[in-house]
């Protein structure tokens, strides 16, 4: 649980720092889900959608959260729900792939999934930057991971 905090702090800092437009790699950050939350969001207006299903596949349950290009969205999620990203009701064109919430992953999965998140998070925000100072986010990333 502590590496995942530091994994959204990691991930909201690097939003922060940079404007990041729609794209294959801001998509693949769009949503998170850890321990029955989804953190939704990727610097792009839209609407985060958390859909739940009963044992039969009927839909029994839609969540709605706005979100800003300034901000992301902490919505509750259960097994089998489905969480969408979306750039308005009107339109529905997907911001990112859906996410489907399945079982509770190991403590190894977490850590590999962890590292996997902030290694990829890291290195698409330098090679964005080539040429551009970098130290201000290198001190934040050693303090905020230790690493």
């Amino acid at each position: 649980m502590k590496n995942y905090g530091k994994l959204i702090s990691v991930i909201a800092v690097l939003i922060g720092l940079f404007v990041m437009s729609v794209s294959v790699s801001a998509a693949d950050l769009a949503i998170i889900v850890v321990d029955g939350k989804a953190v939704v969001g990727n610097g792009t207006s839209g609407v985060a959608i958390v859909a739940s299903y009963d044992e039969d596949g009927k839909l029994t349950k839609v969540v709605k959260e706005y979100v800003t290009e300034s901000s992301s969205t902490v919505l509750n999620v259960k097994n089998g729900d489905k969480v969408m990203y979306w750039d308005g009701l009107e339109t529905m064109n997907p911001l990112s792939d859906a996410v489907t919430v399945t079982d509770v992953i190991s403590d190894e999965d977490k850590e590999t999934i962890y590292e996997a998140a902030v290694d990829k998070a890291l290195r698409e925000a330098l090679g964005k930057n080539k040429g551009k100072d970098m130290t201000e986010l290198q001190k934040h990333w050693h303090f905020t991971t230790g690493l």
